[in-house]
């Protein structure tokens, strides 16, 4: 058992590298107050919920969430890059996107497809703000690094299915007409 962690906190978004070097069986406690976003680099894992599991994969990631329970089992070799949210500061983003406070905690899908368009669009975000930390640094005062984290969160209320209606089920787009679009 040879386990690796690096991460860094950029506010209300946290970067993670976890890989635990062999297989294990992980019952993490409540998420109270924060998302998990677990984007598996290598191998994969089982994840179980209250009437719900899952395999994530390369193809596939996973968002724990505040109120639900979980168990997972890592298989060896799986390494994973995770984005750790706030839910304080997800939840105003959300307040401030719909224009009204929600009627209830933002809930998503806990399957993130990674090969959709507005998905893949998530990931390639994150790894930018991962670059950036690696090029920049991750001091509190870079407000470039500060804007990324505000834009993955934003990002993945409206790429990720959830029960506020945002995400890959909310086809709104205004004012583009995606088929006859031209630039100036």
């Amino acid at each position: 058992f040879a386990a690796r962690f690096h991460g860094v906190e950029l506010g209300d978004v946290g970067l993670y590298y976890l890989d635990y070097g062999s297989s294990v069986r992980i019952d993490p406690r409540d998420l109270d107050d924060f998302y998990l976003v677990q984007v598996p680099l290598d191998g994969s894992a089982i994840i179980a919920g209250r009437g719900w599991e899952m395999e994530s994969t390369t193809r596939m990631a996973s968002i724990l969430q505040p109120g639900s329970p979980v168990s997972m089992r890592w298989s060896n070799g799986n390494r994973q890059l995770l984005v750790h949210i706030d839910s304080d500061a997800l939840h105003d983003r959300l307040r401030r996107r719909l224009g009204r406070v929600p009627r209830e905690s933002i809930r998503f899908d806990p399957s993130m497809r990674l090969d959709g368009d507005r998905e893949n669009a998530w990931v390639r975000l994150v790894k930018t703000l991962v670059d950036g930390v690696d090029t920049l640094g991750a001091g509190p005062q870079d407000l470039a690094i500060g804007e990324l984290g505000n834009a993955v969160m934003n990002q993945l209320l409206l790429s990720q299915s959830n029960n506020e209606g945002l995400g890959m089920h909310c086809d709104i787009v205004v004012g583009v007409n995606p088929g006859n679009s031209q630039l100036a």
